[in-house]
């Protein structure tokens, strides 16, 4: 599969990074049970690095999805850009599992470290492919700002990879196609 990416860097050292960490399935497991979930990109503290985090849905959308499954009799919906979130996530098998995970009522963490010194890089929404743009995210070594710019038509291509968590966010395995 070949994709294209974002590239990050700082505008006041050699911090460089890009948006293929975050390319692959996510799921967490938990006692036989097994939920896909959304993550993002962020910027880690502890890894000093661009890298996956858990994205979790807000509670409206949590409750909606509640009201979706009670009703839906159907096969799971598949994800698509412009498709409720709520729809999407009422229909998936598992979704107990994200109930249990967001009942710990902790923070979205890194998914490389596991730690919750990750904060989120909120992508502009005219990225450049010439021009570095602002993601307002300062980088923890030397306080400068973190950049975005696309990858200049460039693609990459990738095997197919799914992460295993716990529902703690530790990686268990990795599995490659």
């Amino acid at each position: 599969m070949s994709i294209t990416f974002y590239k990050f860097s700082c505008d006041k050292c050699s911090f460089e990074g890009d948006s293929l960490v975050t390319f692959g399935r996510f799921l967490w497991s938990h006692d036989g049970d097994v939920f896909q979930f959304d993550r993002r990109v962020g910027l880690c503290e502890d890894c000093d690095e661009i890298v996956a985090m858990e994205q979790f849905p807000d509670a409206n959308t949590v409750k909606r999805a509640r009201e979706i499954r009670a009703s839906h009799k159907g096969a799971p919906l598949g994800w698509r850009p412009g498709r409720d979130n709520a729809e999407y996530l009422g229909t998936q098998p598992g979704f107990e599992l994200l109930e249990g995970v967001l009942e710990l009522n902790r923070p979205p963490v890194c998914l490389k470290c596991g730690g919750s010194a990750v904060f989120p890089i909120k992508l502009p929404n005219d990225i450049s492919d010439q021009t570095p743009g602002a993601t307002g995210v300062k980088h923890p070594g030397c306080q400068g700002d973190i950049k975005v710019q696309g990858s200049g038509g460039m693609r990459m291509g990738m095997s197919p990879i799914t992460y295993i968590y716990d529902i703690n966010g530790k990686l268990i395995t990795t599995l490659s196609e």
